[in-house]
């Protein structure tokens, strides 16, 4: 008599398992499978000892009495041997189906080169792992394979989890790591998540604003020179909005620290608004002169001031910290193209069609940002309230409270030192690159044009490629190489007198400042305190400005009185200078946390 039960051979763990499972009808030849499950099967096809059909006995495999499993070989870690009978042949007993681990149904046999998936009971292709190397020999059951690099999930962990185990705590925050084919991928995790459409419309509204300021830009000069002759009055008319800032910079600051900046911001696009229609109405009636013209310029530069300073005060309550560069570096950049690219080419286009349609053209322009602006969200425009028990201090105390704040923090004052000098260098070798162009180079006026395109196409590159290596570089170190970038190459230009050298080098230049200006401006950001943040910023350029003005004398002296070129040996000193402080200054604080 048979037992019901197959004594099978244990697969790993010595237990056995049910019978297989029988398919197909009664009478029907068995399938290969059942085959390699039973070979007895053929012989039982016409009957057997049970009767024919699905009640004839099964055959019993029993182990041999030396306790090693039939189909194996001694030595060789378990791999089992062929058929005897081939190809074709019957399978050994150590080919039968496995039995399920839930216990409701037996699991079909498995073929040499495949094991079960993890995740199906469908056989997928598979190398064992065996000996610390790959082998593609048969399979035996139970042994726990691994799969090829292929079947594994993509996963992905925080750096701070990748680099726990080498012991290296100080990561900068933002960066998660890609487990990829057989290498790591480190990227910013500001790229995963989208800037949200409040920054987008902010971002439009300082577009507007930007084109509208360098429309004006190209033709306030042209104006000016259109109703006089005097070459002072078109200098007093540039001085008049640069000016503005070192008169109400830290004002500024103040303003946009107790008020909400976005009603600050609309605000000052109002006002110059205002002005640019009276501006066009003089323009119309024929009444305008060098002084009405000079202080229209005067007031609009007022205006921008209280503007871009509270527009810096916007950014962080709109993006996450983490982001700050990416946000920065399209504002920056678009400030560049519409400043110094787009804007004053279409108020030169404007200006050659009617005298008037340049300044109507900027009103509107600025009447499109005062909407955009009013639809941010609350948050742009929350205060820090004052505690109730602190005494107001006095005015002259709070508009000095930013610079003093600047001024103990080492980091921020090497970042604002740094920039003083990057504002003093360029102003320097600018303030005589047309007369370098057209003495040396032999460049025309349309040539000294181009140059300066292609210093605008470098520092919107700049500006746009500063988020990539801010998430990748330490911030020194991307500070340290924007002032080096924006130095250096006016050493190259002197050097070399060749026009397509300068066009290179006033990209890389530029390229340079831009970088330098988006991790600057993002980490005064994040590391200023939300109520002095607009103090803060209006001190910051306050120094710049200054600095800027202070340069440009300095290069016309330097010029005259020893050669045309001495201003661009010296701002390559003084760059270089620069970029070795702010990586000691960034040091020293870094021991000192630490």
């Amino acid at each position: 008599m048979v037992t019901e039960a197959l004594l099978r051979r244990p697969a790993r763990g010595g237990a056995g398992g049910p019978a297989p499972r029988r398919h197909g009808r009664p009478g029907a030849p068995p399938r290969p499978r059942d085959l390699a499950a039973d070979p007895g099967a053929g012989r039982r096809r016409g009957g057997g000892a049970a009767g024919p059909g699905r009640g004839g006995s099964q055959a019993v495999h029993r182990q041999p009495e030396s306790g090693r499993p039939p189909g194996r070989r001694p030595g060789r870690g378990g791999v089992p041997r062929r058929a005897p009978g081939g190809r074709g042949g019957p399978a050994p007993a150590a080919r039968a189906a496995a039995p399920d681990p839930s216990g409701d149904r037996a699991v079909p046999p498995l073929r040499r080169g495949t094991r079960r998936s993890d995740f199906s009971k469908e056989p997928v292709e598979h190398r064992r792992v065996r000996g610390g190397r790959r082998v593609r020999r048969g399979l035996v059951q139970g042994l726990r394979t691994v799969p090829p690099h292929r079947h594994r999930p993509r996963q992905r962990r925080p750096v701070g989890q990748c680099l726990a185990a080498r012991g290296r705590d100080r990561l900068r925050p933002g960066l998660v790591r890609r487990r990829g084919r057989g290498c790591d991928v480190v990227t910013t995790a500001s790229t995963e998540k989208s800037l949200g459409p409040p920054f987008r419309r902010f971002w439009a509204s300082a577009a507007a604003a930007n084109v509208a300021d360098g429309i004006r830009a190209g033709a306030l000069p042209l104006i000016a020179a259109a109703i006089s002759d005097d070459a002072f009055g078109v200098a007093l008319i540039a001085a008049c909005q640069q000016g503005a800032w070192l008169v109400f910079g830290l004002g500024a600051g103040l303003v946009a620290d107790r008020l909400p900046p976005a009603r600050v911001v609309a605000a000052a696009d109002l006002l110059r608004v205002l002005m640019l229609s009276v501006l066009l109405l003089l323009v119309l009636a024929e009444a305008v002169t060098i002084p009405l013209l000079a202080v229209a310029a005067f007031v609009i530069g007022v205006a921008e001031t209280f503007r871009d300073t509270a527009g810096h005060s916007i950014l962080p309550r709109l993006v996450d910290e983490a982001q700050l560069e990416r946000a920065n570096g399209r504002l920056i950049g678009t400030e560049i193209v519409g400043n110094e690219f787009l804007g004053p080419l279409i108020g030169a286009f404007l200006f050659a069609t009617a005298m008037f349609v340049p300044v109507a053209v900027d009103a509107s322009a600025l009447v499109v940002a005062v909407i955009l602006v009013l639809t941010l969200p609350r948050s742009a425009s929350t205060v820090t309230p004052r505690p109730a028990d602190e005494p107001r201090p006095r005015l002259v105390t709070e508009l000095l409270s930013g610079a003093r704040w600047l001024l103990s923090h080492p980091r921020l004052a090497a970042v604002t030192c740094s920039g003083a000098a990057i504002a003093f260098a360029d102003a320097a070798w600018w303030s005589v690159l047309v007369v370098y162009s057209e003495n040396v180079l032999g460049l025309p006026e349309a040539g000294f044009g181009l140059l300066l395109a292609a210093g605008a196409v470098g520092g919107t590159a700049g500006a746009f490629g500063a988020e990539r290596l801010a998430g990748r570089l330490a911030p020194q170190t991307v500070l340290a190489c924007g002032v080096l970038l924006s130095g250096l190459p006016a050493v190259v230009i002197a050097v070399s007198g060749d026009t397509a050298v300068t066009a290179v080098m006033l990209a890389l230049s530029s390229a340079g400042f831009a970088l330098w200006n988006v991790v600057a401006l993002s980490t005064r950001q994040r590391e200023a305190p939300r109520e002095l943040l607009g103090r803060v910023t209006g001190s910051h350029r306050v120094v710049l400005f200054g600095s800027g003005m202070v340069g440009a004398l300095f290069g016309g002296v330097l010029a005259d009185a020893v050669a045309l070129t001495t201003p661009f040996y010296v701002a390559g000193a003084l760059v270089t200078v620069a970029a070795a402080g702010v990586l000691f200054v960034f040091h020293r604080v870094g021991e000192a946390a630490s």
